[in-house]
């Protein structure tokens, strides 16, 4: 007999990398000449952001910039502000990888350190965290027709990541401030997706872009606070979308600047805000796919040769706004404070949530009357219920804050979570089946002693016979016995 055989392999893209790689700097800044000498610093803090990833052959090339700012005291004990800008790059190595890899990075803040060198220059030394995933299209060879045998298809409803895209949205507005801006002390925004719209191959993406700038005004240099929140839409290119895949956006602030203007009175001022927000986002999409996991010819002894395979199934969207209450402890006494800046500094899955750490940086006034700031971390967490695994963003919508304590700040923060969350499942794939030449001649009937929870399958395959053919001798409907049964098992 001719064993036609035909074979088919199971394509995905498999996250195949996933590090977590620390970069350090060192900078050495130079004020501007515009710039008031420094006589003590307050705040000294640094951000780094993505601008570009590149997957070349066997490493992943991430582009980014970190952006400096020093708020400090001068010689007159008056608040000055200033800000600086750095390019970085790294290089990630990956064994292996294909033309087709992609790639997503994150990136958090660390820590940072300064030495204020003279009165116009001071060196920084900066760390940050990048997590770099990627992902590589694996194929699987898999059996999928042989003349003469029984194969055992299984449908199994299954995830597949389709793109990642890094993409920046430019903003330039104006904030009024009814009050006469001396200087700009401190600035932070935050960002976040309020929707998005897919079709092939590209993506409306809406952010939501709140920022807030700290200032002196007045002849006593009183420190004030004026906000400003504004929407950004982007259309951007993700080849290999559809309308019926599944994004999870994360959005964050790359670059921002406030410049004070003069308005045209003494009364009030307008701040120019520019910069960029920064979208990552990753595309899933979901599909039935049937599998070949078991086989065997009739009348014939063969063996079965299998191929490892893992599958990420049971996926489903989790979408969630809303309040987390965040307790940060600080080591000083806090009198006022003046502005908090919250950070979101990393995100992990683990024991079925999405745990998630930020920093709170205080400007504020200490119990001798001077502008400090502080900073401390905390962390929430978002369960996922009996999922393993996820790809989520996570976003900074809003939050409020109380002074719980002398030095105890309470916050109460709306979070955007879009989580994707599944399980990864092992199969077996039936990848060869070598048939022994020789034919067998089973009985024509045979009477079968079944045990509670056996297959039907398994005992088809022991004894040469057909499942269909069992089920129907015995008035069974069920691959699976529920009970101890005799069974009649057909010749075929």
């Amino acid at each position: 007999m001719d064993f036609d055989k035909k074979y088919s392999c199971l394509e995905k893209n498999s996250l195949v990398c996933k590090k977590n790689v620390e970069i350090e700097n060192d900078f050495q800044e130079t004020l501007q000449q515009f710039s008031s000498d420094i006589y003590r610093v307050v705040k000294c803090s640094c951000h780094g952001y993505i601008t570009g990833i590149d997957v070349a052959e066997n490493c992943v090339v991430i582009n980014g910039k970190i952006q400096l700012n020093l708020t400090y005291y001068n010689e007159e004990s008056v608040l000055s502000y200033a800000d600086f800008e750095e390019n970085f790059n790294k290089t990630v190595d990956v064994e292996g990888i294909s033309q087709s890899a992609f790639a997503s990075a994150e990136i958090c803040d660390k820590y940072n350190g300064f030495r204020v060198i003279n009165q116009r220059r001071i060196d920084i030394h900066c760390a940050h965290c990048i997590t770099v995933a990627v992902y590589d299209k694996t194929g699987t060879p898999c059996l999928s027709a042989c003349n003469g045998s029984r194969l055992k298809y299984e449908s199994v409803d299954c995830v597949n990541v389709v793109n990642t895209s890094h993409n920046k949205i430019e903003f330039d507005e104006d904030m009024q401030i009814n009050n006469a801006v001396n200087r700009i002390i401190n600035q932070c925004a935050y960002a976040s997706v309020i929707d998005t719209k897919m079709i092939k191959d590209k993506a409306l993406i809406k952010v939501h872009i709140r920022c807030v700038i700290n200032y002196t005004s007045g002849d006593d240099d009183l420190i004030n606070t004026a906000e400003k929140s504004f929407e950004l839409s982007k259309i951007v290119e993700i080849p290999g979308i559809d309308e019926d895949d599944i994004m999870i956006p994360c959005a964050a602030i790359g670059s921002l600047y406030a410049k004070a203007k003069n308005a045209g009175d003494s009364s009030s001022s307008i701040v120019q805000l520019y910069g960029d927000a920064v979208i990552t986002t990753t595309i899933v999409h979901k599909s039935s796919v049937d599998i070949v996991t078991d086989g065997y010819i009739l009348n014939h002894h063969c063996d079965c040769r299998y191929e490892k395979c893992c599958l990420s199934v049971d996926g489903c969207l989790l979408k969630n706004s809303e309040t987390y209450n965040i307790s940060f402890s600080f080591n000083n006494d806090i009198c006022e404070v003046k502005n908090c800046q919250l950070c979101l500094l990393d995100y992990c899955v683990r024991d079925g949530s999405i745990v998630m750490k930020f920093s709170l940086n205080v400007l504020c006034i200490n119990l001798e009357g001077s502008v400090v700031c502080y900073s401390t971390t905390g962390q929430t967490q978002f369960g996922i219920g009996n999922y393993s695994e996820a790809i989520a963003g996570v976003s900074i919508n809003s939050f409020d804050y109380t002074l719980s304590g002398a030095n105890c700040i309470d916050v109460r923060a709306v979070l955007d979570v879009d989580a994707f969350v599944y399980n990864n499942r092992e199969v077996n794939l039936l990848s060869e089946l070598d048939i022994a030449d020789e034919v067998v001649d089973y009985p024509a009937l045979t009477v079968y002693f079944a045990k509670q929870n056996e297959s039907v399958w398994n005992i088809a395959k022991c004894f040469s016979s057909d499942i269909a053919l069992i089920q129907k001798e015995n008035n069974l409907s069920s691959d699976v016995l529920d009970c101890n049964k005799i069974l009649l098992i057909p010749g075929v």
